[in-house]
């Protein structure tokens, strides 16, 4: 199958997902190592919610990044793959109890699973999306980990 336009917008939503989550949402130099989960009775901080949220999303796009080439030319396969992401955004924002972060994961993970049905669309009928969906995606995704970031950096 050729590599298309819908392929290849999908593959960079995809690598997306990740990349903006990573960036500005980063555990700081002084955090004891201990940030991944609070105890339940102890209110969780800011950075120790923002570190939660984007466990393992480094490694998940690194392999994504490797596996570019097939991602692109498979779009079941890049479907897949999102829904892999967005799976572990979900989980890891399940350990968000922090008041300041938790809206802001909720409002990430609603642009994911509003997403999930275009990049379904594009897998079984790449001619089928509107390419405005992508547009729409991006700009709501940018938005909204923008505030994670903006959230992140002030905590």
């Amino acid at each position: 199958m050729p590599i298309t336009r819908n392929n290849t917008v999908s593959l960079f939503a995809i690598l997306g997902v990740a990349g903006l989550l990573l960036t500005g949402c980063t555990p700081d130099d002084s955090d004891s190592g201990n940030s991944s989960s609070a105890p339940a009775a102890e209110e969780q901080t800011v950075q120790e919610a923002c570190t939660a949220l984007i466990d393992g999303l480094g490694e998940m796009q690194a392999t994504l990044t490797e596996n570019s080439a097939e991602l692109q030319s498979d779009p079941a396969a890049a479907a897949e793959a999102y829904e892999t992401v967005v799976a572990l955004f979900q989980e890891n924002a399940s350990n968000v109890t922090n008041a300041d972060v938790k809206p802001v994961a909720d409002q990430i993970e609603a642009v994911f699973v509003d997403f999930s049905s275009t990049i379904e669309a594009a897998a079984t009928d790449p001619e089928s999306v509107d390419p405005q969906a992508y547009t729409d995606y991006s700009t709501e995704l940018t938005e909204a980990t923008t505030a994670l970031d903006d959230v992140c950096a002030a905590g």
